[in-house]
């Protein structure tokens, strides 16, 4: 009962109650990000009749209408708030569409092999998850490892995810371009598909342990073209895509001065 209880408020520092609360209070401020991240699903053709969605919570970010693509839905979460809300933002959609869904309690990461056997043709969808484990595990030896082993796992089946990449404060006196959608091409860089660059600048963000990063080109106009400024967040989660895998990185407003880059992908097995 007591680890249901903190898993409900915390879930070991990557949402529960306090989480739900935000996004329920943040909705407006939050809809150009969900345009983006529903365009972005939504453009994906999916053959798979079964979704395993690990770490969705309650599909605050995610259209009913790409959920309602299949016939089935795992939803593995640690939060047990997770299918209360998920039902609330979801369920009538869903049970109009004839997509079934059942939540169970468990961690994704950590039985994702189990899971595997368990739907082996599952497509299978990490929402929100993958950059949240450096605040989990505490670790970066630990988060690296964990997330070499998931794609190690995964070689052989069609996955994909939307994590946090770099988050951090913004500078609101300055003004922003508020819909930077940006591309992360084969050469690991970052090019512009629309987005006007701030009009300040600044030569380097200062990440993770006040250590001052040198970023290519592409990915510090970014960053000035949100505002960046002052200590950002390196989520650790670079390397969950191989640095040829295009990817759609878009920008989240999480709170009025405060902004979260998003990397998102989809995956199909290394044989296909």
């Amino acid at each position: 009962m007591l680890d249901w209880v903190k898993d409900a408020l915390h879930a070991q520092e990557t949402g529960g109650l306090s989480w739900h609360a935000s996004a329920w209070m943040a909705k407006n401020r939050w809809e150009t990000t969900q345009r983006s991240i529903n365009a972005f699903l939504m453009g994906q053709s999916m053959t798979q009749s079964e979704l395993i969605l690990i770490g969705g919570s309650a599909g605050w970010m995610m259209p009913t209408s790409w959920l309602a693509k299949f016939k089935k839905i795992r939803i593995i979460d640690i939060d047990p708030l997770a299918s209360i809300f998920f039902n609330m933002n979801h369920g009538k959609g869903l049970k109009n569409a004839g997509t079934s869904w059942k939540f169970e309690r468990r961690d994704g990461l950590r039985e994702l092999t189990l899971l595997i056997k368990e739907s082996p043709n599952a497509f299978i969808w990490f929402d929100n998850v993958l950059g949240q484990q450096c605040f989990k595990l505490k670790d970066e030896d630990l988060v690296q490892r964990q997330l070499k082993h998931i794609k190690m796992v995964l070689k052989n089946h069609h996955w994909g995810s939307i994590h946090d990449w770099l988050s951090g404060p913004i500078d609101l006196a300055a003004p922003a371009s508020l819909h930077p959608i940006v591309f992360k091409d084969t050469s690991n860089t970052v090019s512009f598909a629309s987005a006007e660059p701030a009009a300040h600048a600044q030569e380097n963000i200062l990440v993770l342990n006040n250590k001052s990063m040198d970023f290519d080109t592409g990915t510090q106009l970014l960053l000035n073209a949100v505002n960046a400024s002052g200590q950002w967040q390196d989520h650790l989660s670079a390397e969950v895509f191989p640095s040829s895998q295009p990817c759609e990185l878009i920008p989240w407003f999480f709170k009025p001065n405060y902004c979260h880059l998003l990397l998102a992908s989809f995956m199909k097995p290394v044989d296909s």
